[in-house]
């Protein structure tokens, strides 16, 4: 029983985060991704705009934290060995976060010789389990829960899942490309996207809403995201960021694949607020272990 499990859940987020390039929409001016000679803090008001039921994203720019917008884009100052003293101090591997911070992170060369190093953190949910028309258990947020067991995620589909208890499971190291938006295999290409993309997965279940058909996935849980989920979540920003030596631009999935045809509706639920809270308090942790 336990294999079958396991096959159904690399069945459905396959499923879930399946393409085809026939959904392409011929018209792409509203795509958030259009301009990426914006400056960075420009390209984040874009890309973290709140994703509402059936994918639309608002029109409203959201307002980021100031702490963040000074640093988006620009050199991270962390060192590697001070991330590695705050990592010994909670107990996190560096295998559990990416893999290990001697390496950079993922690159991209173009056509005529020029690399890049990965530009965008990509917040995803897995959208499953899916639990149709019946209400979410009640220990969703819990240990107990069946599906905050890592060996539960194992699709070659994201870099890192995070579970609901704020553990995380490095599937693809931060130092290797991967595509995983629409985006990516069907507008820019594998070859000159790959690399260039940081995908992060939030565990989180779906279930059916009335009024959307029979077979939609679009209940979300509210809250979307527990604390400790956006705790992980702000320390796999920062990790990425100083293996890649400034920070990266992140950005919600819906947002980055807006204007193509049945693009995804996740991440749902998100609290921005809540991700810059858990930004700051690790971004504050870190300077007080490091202070001589």
């Amino acid at each position: 029983m336990k294999g079958i499990a396991l096959a159904i859940i690399a069945v459905f987020v396959c499923v879930n985060l399946s393409f085809s390039p026939k959904l392409i929409h011929s018209d792409l001016a509203h795509a958030a991704y259009i301009d990426s000679s914006l400056p960075p803090l420009e390209q984040s008001k874009m890309l973290l705009r709140k994703v509402m039921l059936t994918g639309k994203v608002s029109s409203e720019v959201p307002v980021l934290d100031s702490i963040f917008a000074t640093r988006v884009g620009k050199t991270c100052e962390i060192t590697r060995d001070q991330l590695r003293n705050y990592l010994n101090k909670i107990y996190v591997n560096e295998w559990e976060i990416g893999g290990t911070l001697d390496l950079p992170v993922s690159t991209n060369t173009d056509n005529s010789g020029n690399t890049k190093s990965a530009q965008y953190f990509v917040i995803h949910d897995t959208s499953f389990p899916r639990y149709g028309q019946n209400a979410f258990p009640d220990n969703i947020d819990d240990e107990s829960w069946e599906w905050n067991k890592m060996n539960r995620w194992f699709a070659n589909v994201t870099h890192i899942f995070v579970n609901r208890i704020g553990e995380s499971k490095t599937i693809t190291p931060f130092s290797d490309g991967i595509t995983a938006t629409k985006l990516e295999r069907y507008v820019l290409g594998e070859t000159a996207s790959k690399g260039l993309y940081l995908h992060i997965e939030l565990i989180q279940p779906r279930a059916v809403m009335k009024g959307f058909g029979r077979h939609n996935d679009a209940d979300a849980p509210e809250p979307g995201f527990t604390k400790k989920q956006y705790d992980r979540l702000a320390l796999l920003y920062i990790t990425a960021s100083v293996r890649k030596g400034a920070y990266l631009i992140p950005g919600f999935h819906a947002c980055v694949d807006q204007g193509i045809r049945n693009s995804h509706d996740d991440p749902q639920n998100f609290e921005l607020p809540l991700f810059f809270q858990s930004l700051n308090e690790t971004w504050a942790e870190i300077d007080r272990i490091n202070k001589p």
